[in-house]
């Protein structure tokens, strides 16, 4: 009965202690982004896994209007360098940090990642003809 409260009591003091010094450079009113990069390195910093990108694409790969060519994410814990090698596609959504550009490339923190493949080209625009009968195939009988 006593070690659920002493379990309690170290959960709060945890939150109370580490959790604003791991938040103190997160900046959470930044634009929510969901893009797409192609992984160049990969390294650890702190208890983050950080990886620097190409990109950023779209989900049609294209890159974006105002992009580098060139963006860094970090997500919390460890990302398998075997896994998560250069040259790998990935998903990443979470938070564009504003005042957090290092190094000249745009951050994105609190990230969830995701591989991917390389992202689809955009579909080819449909050209309909106005004259076309909608039910030709399942009705072959002319209308006259």
């Amino acid at each position: 009965m006593l070690d659920k409260p002493i379990s309690l009591l170290r959960v709060a003091l945890f939150m109370l202690t580490v959790v604003p010094a791991m938040a103190a450079d997160f900046d959470p009113t930044g634009p929510r982004v969901e893009w797409f990069g192609q992984i160049t390195a990969h390294y650890r910093a702190d208890t983050d896994t950080c990886f620097e990108l190409n990109g950023p694409y779209d989900a049609y790969g294209t890159l974006q209007a105002d992009a580098t060519g060139q963006f860094r994410t970090c997500a919390f814990g460890y990302y398998d360098p075997a896994i998560f090698a250069p040259g790998r596609w990935l998903k990443i959504t979470g938070t564009l940090q504003a005042g957090a550009v290092r190094v000249g490339l745009p951050l994105v923190l609190g990230a969830q990642l995701v591989l991917t493949s390389r992202p689809l080209p955009p579909p080819r625009p449909y050209w309909r003809d106005p004259w076309y009968g909608s039910w030709y195939p399942h009705h072959p009988a002319y209308w006259w």
